[in-house]
């Protein structure tokens, strides 16, 4: 963890020098670069049970999962861990622009001995053919995107899902990104509930019919929360201690248990 918080504050001192719309780029090649499959597999793949990850998780199939079918679309899949935790009876194929989070995912997922798709591609510039997508879910990336891309991104959902297929964009609220921000410095998330519903309004002006808008509040400790107090626990916990020791100890905190997050779900339909 060392190492990863260098990573950011190099990040942090060069982001005046990255385009903006690189910055996201960068940051998500640097750091997933820095993290290993070790830490993947304990933090995003195999999570405890009970766990507030795993209480997000949960969530997330219970209201995903019963639905999918077909050729289904992981919209910026990352490492994959929602490719590989929401695997079923059917294809799902991971899409994302960072070559290291595709690089991490294949590697995981070659280790787990899940065979997966994962292909490069942007949300604005999706490389499928018209209308050949049943399912689509977008997990914890619609909020870094800025309004112009978040326009060109339902246009292109518009054109690559087919017609009757539903999809589900999953974006969490300003609280969390306040955390977040301290070490990350990514671009402005959604501050009220209002904005967050705001934020998915491109989905309407693209023609999309909105099936079902779902608020969902819980305890979450975020992974911006872990980077940033973890200089300052440091020292309370052993060296030897594993991050997975060190978010159960931070569990009782009260800075991060004042983390009460919102997210949003948005279900849609290709009419």
């Amino acid at each position: 963890m060392t190492e990863i918080n260098g990573v950011i504050k190099e990040l942090l001192a060069q982001k005046p020098t990255i385009p903006p719309t690189q910055f996201n780029q960068v940051y998500h090649d640097r750091v997933v670069s820095a993290l290993s499959p070790e830490w993947y597999l304990e933090n995003r793949y195999h999570l405890p049970h009970g766990s507030s990850r795993w209480r997000y998780v949960e969530w997330i199939r219970s209201t995903i999962q019963p639905h999918l079918q077909g050729r289904i679309l992981d919209l910026g899949c990352g490492a994959g861990d929602f490719t590989y935790l929401l695997r079923g009876d059917y294809t799902i194929i991971g899409v994302d622009y960072s070559a290291e989070s595709l690089r991490m995912a294949r590697t995981i997922q070659a280790e787990l001995h899940h065979r997966a798709s994962f292909v490069s591609g942007d949300v604005t510039a999706l490389p499928f053919e018209d209308h050949s997508i049943d399912r689509v879910y977008c997990i914890d990336v619609w909020e870094h995107l800025t309004s112009e891309q978040k326009q060109r991104a339902a246009h292109e959902l518009k054109r690559v899902m087919a017609k009757g297929a539903k999809g589900w964009i999953i974006t969490p609220n300003g609280t969390m990104h306040r955390l977040s921000r301290m070490i990350a410095a990514l671009r402005r998330l959604p501050e009220t509930e209002q904005e967050q519903l705001a934020a998915i309004s491109h989905l309407d002006e693209s023609g999309f019919r909105a099936t079902r808008r779902q608020l969902q509040r819980f305890f979450h400790v975020t992974m911006g929360a872990y980077f940033a107090a973890y200089p300052l626990l440091r020292h309370l916990l052993p060296e030897q201690a594993s991050s997975t020791d060190f978010q159960r100890f931070a569990s009782w905190i009260p800075f991060y248990r004042s983390a009460f997050a919102s997210y949003l779900i948005a279900e849609f339909t290709h009419a």
